[in-house]
């Protein structure tokens, strides 16, 4: 039986993980964002050790909370980072304070929990488990802000991995493609809502980008994104595994594009996406 801390308990891949290693006996305390939340983890998973709430929005807030998360769970074996969130649109018309939330949760929030639980880590040579995405590896247009904080996520993780090398803590990303999750669906339904209010000037230079994102992301949560489920046994699976990996892929889609990153060109992949979101590639792309 393993003792772990998931931080991001009530939903998508954080709530699916938590029900997967209660299910097999494992002893896990939670974190949630609100008490709206921590009625839902409840809900979806009793039996709980322990729920705790953690704000992932200002990391220096976050780290001075980690301390009480922790009294209450003590040492444990793992800790994994589920919370996460993404906010759709062209970069060009996007609030530089909009990037600055994202990069906050999805990648600050990430380095506090890291300061705040590698001294517990060391003593039980445990896991630090941080769900990234295969936007850290490859850019979609109109995800931008997401792609930009995983981007960033890998890099600290890696220098994490590096800088604590010989510690007995295992640091492990999982690169999920999409899920099906209530993320994915308020970004469907935000979009939906943005494209029926744009300016004229924005319909002009992006009202096609926006639909056909529209479209691709419809098309994919309907007929190949993974279910959450499968993201938690990815993670389950890094969790378990003797001598991990550094990176695990989560999902058909994410092997996809994890092997055109690693086989195409730069230009290449612009021509695809040009392709797939009906943009026109410059000349110098198509040759």
């Amino acid at each position: 039986m393993k003792t772990v801390l998931v931080i991001g308990a009530a939903g998508g891949s954080g709530s699916a993980t938590v029900g997967a290693l209660l299910r097999r006996g494992d002893r896990v305390h939670a974190t949630v964002l609100n008490d709206a939340e921590l009625r839902l983890a409840d809900d979806q998973n009793p039996g709980l050790a322990s729920i705790s709430l953690l704000d992932l929005s200002c990391s220096e807030q976050l780290l001075a909370a980690m301390p009480a998360v922790l009294e209450k769970s003590g040492d444990v074996d793992a800790v994994i980072v589920c919370a996460g969130m993404s906010v759709a649109g062209p970069l060009e018309t996007a609030a530089i304070s909009q990037l600055r939330t994202v990069m906050e949760v999805n990648c600050f929030a990430c380095l506090a929990i890291y300061q705040a639980t590698m001294p517990m880590l060391r003593r039980t040579q445990g896991r630090l488990i941080m769900i990234s995405s295969i936007g850290g590896k490859v850019a979609m247009p109109m995800l931008g802000n997401y792609s930009a904080s995983k981007y960033a996520l890998e890099g600290l993780t890696d220098c994490m991995r590096r800088e604590t090398n010989g510690s007995g803590v295992d640091i492990i990303l999982v690169q999920p493609g999409g899920v099906k999750t209530s993320m994915t669906r308020n970004q469907l339904r935000d979009i939906e809502d943005r494209i029926a209010n744009l300016s004229v000037d924005e319909e002009a230079q992006y009202g096609t980008l926006y639909r056909q994102f529209l479209h691709v992301v419809s098309f994919g949560y309907e007929q190949f994104y993974s279910q959450p489920e499968q993201i938690a046994d990815v993670i389950l699976t890094a969790l378990d595994a003797k001598e991990p990996a550094t990176r695990y892929l989560g999902g058909p889609d994410a092997e996809q594009f994890y092997s055109m990153a690693t086989s195409m060109s730069d230009r290449e992949l612009d021509v695809v996406f040009a392709e797939t979101f009906g943009t026109t590639p410059t000349q110098a792309a198509r040759e």
